[in-house]
């Protein structure tokens, strides 16, 4: 996709491909579902990787009580590890909050299925959180554009 735009006097080409480019808050579609996010022509164009937040609107316990029970892996498995690498753990979920090791207190049963996240990255993810223009509250997010 394209778009002509206009500065001042100046016109220029805008590319789908320039606006991914430059993202630093990504809200993940679809509750971060298997189908949600494009990866080659999507995630993997986010390149602001040391400033890139994402934000993931799911309720993990609610999504595994569907019919079938467990049909609704959300967030799924390798997007949401593709998600903490990507953005070196920035990422945010509506029903938890900051991203967390599932093995660090308080102990949440809805994540024992993510347990085999356990990277080395956990400390040094748990700093660029804390760095990170981003203010988690039970009922709100604010992400402050630096």
């Amino acid at each position: 996709m394209k778009w002509t735009v206009t500065d001042g006097q100046t016109t220029r080409t805008v590319t789908a491909t320039d606006l991914l480019d430059r993202t630093v808050f990504y809200k993940v579609g679809h509750h971060s579902s298997h189908n949600a996010t494009a990866k080659a022509k999507g995630l993997e164009l986010m390149r602001q990787e040391n400033e890139l937040v994402a934000f993931i609107p799911v309720d993990r316990a609610v999504a595994l009580t569907r019919h079938p029970q467990g049909a609704w892996k959300m967030p799924a498995f390798n997007l949401y590890l593709r998600l903490l690498q990507k953005c070196q753990g920035r990422v945010v979920r509506s029903d938890l909050g900051w991203a967390a090791d599932s093995k660090t207190p308080p102990t949440r049963p809805t994540e024992s299925n993510f347990d085999t996240l356990t990277p080395v990255d956990w400390p040094t993810w748990k700093q660029n959180q804390q760095k990170a223009p981003v203010n988690v509250q039970r009922l709100y997010v604010d992400y402050t554009l630096p």
